[in-house]
């Protein structure tokens, strides 16, 4: 088959070394992956067929338009057939710029236009479309000044239950609090959430934020049950595949230990979720069991999660799959996903200029 370059965005990521080698080790074809971070001294570097620092997508003097028009050149340079964003603002900014990539020849792999985007990218916004729509979710309250902070908290059963605190918008565990009367952390909960405070020192800390920069904030009951994460290929809306993994151990932001679980009613959840956003090529949904064993979601990444390389081992290269749907190329779509697969994740080392 011919060879095809593919641009993989916020490569310095430390899952990305599982992403390249699912795009890479696909049994038919050989892949140039050239990748791009904002950091000049990403550690993958030296496993890539290409690498360019880019401007930050998050800087306001710096993000799009300079942002994407530094990925078109980079296409036009390289020659570039597909392009992969790891981070939802980036594929929010390309989406909105898809004519400009379609033009030079460059296949995108976006799960919706920018609207929808912006919708499932907003805690707030997919908490609102899922009540209204009757899909499972978490019980809520949305904070949008510091007058409603403590009534929030209070609302969804502090003290006697823990609230779990986030920005609507965010990426991984950035921003997340757990809110507790104790703040000495038992089993687990370290590994959940990078800071634990009462509600005294939460009222302190937002105080001497200013309304008009206030952050928008959800606040979720602290659901305690397992956790799951679960990547999906799909197309109008249709599940192909889905690969739920369950965590064992890890933290906001990883799973270190997972093992495929083909929970009936976590896949059902998948199922709604991907229908009423009309999605296309990869999406993850992160859930949690409540008291009720019932897997809720509370967070939806509108690309491939953290563990995505771990897919290829499950029996299904979700990664390469999404490359050869956004080429308009057939690839397998029947093939059986290996249940109780584990997934055992540890440091490599990458050395340069040796």
């Amino acid at each position: 088959m011919k060879e095809i370059r593919v641009l993989i965005s916020a490569i310095g990521h430390s899952t990305s070394p599982g992403v390249i080698e699912a795009i890479k080790n696909n049994g038919e074809r050989e892949v140039k992956v050239i990748g791009v971070d904002m950091d000049s001294t990403a550690i993958i570097s030296s496993i890539l067929d290409g690498y360019y620092q880019v401007p930050s997508y998050s800087d306001p003097n710096t993000s799009d338009p300079y942002y994407i028009d530094s990925i078109l050149k980079i296409c036009k340079k390289d020659n570039v057939d597909v392009y992969y964003a790891q981070q939802e603002e980036e594929g929010i900014f390309s989406s909105k710029r898809k004519q400009e990539f379609e033009d030079i020849g460059v296949k995108v792999i976006r799960p919706a236009s920018h609207e929808v985007l912006e919708i499932s990218n907003n805690k707030r916004k997919f908490h609102e479309l899922f009540k209204k729509e009757g899909i499972p979710h978490s019980k809520f309250q949305i904070i949008k000044n510091f007058s409603e902070l403590e009534k929030a908290i209070y609302a969804l059963g502090y003290p006697q239950k823990n609230v779990f605190l986030k920005p609507t918008i965010s990426v991984g565990g950035r921003g997340a609090i757990l809110v507790s009367e104790n703040t000495i952390y038992k089993k687990n909960e370290r590994e959940e959430n990078s800071m634990k405070y009462n509600l005294n020192s939460i009222l302190e800390m937002f105080s001497k934020i200013n309304d008009n920069n206030f952050p928008e904030l959800i606040a979720m009951e602290y659901l305690t049950g397992e956790y799951y994460s679960v990547d999906v290929l799909s197309e109008n809306g249709n599940i192909i595949y889905a690969v739920p993994k369950k965590r064992i151990r890890g933290n906001a932001s990883n799973t270190v230990i997972g093992q495929v679980d083909l929970n009936h009613n976590v896949l059902e959840q998948a199922k709604k979720a991907c229908n009423i956003f009309g999605f296309n090529f990869l999406q993850n949904y992160e859930m949690k069991m409540n008291e009720d064993q019932q897997p809720l979601i509370y967070d939806i990444n509108p690309r491939g999660g953290a563990s995505i390389a771990f897919c290829k081992a499950a029996g299904v290269n979700l990664m390469y799959y999404a490359i050869k749907m956004a080429l308009g190329e057939e690839f397998p779509r029947n093939n059986k996903i290996r249940n109780n697969v584990k997934m055992i994740r540890a440091y490599h080392e990458y050395y340069e200029n040796i």
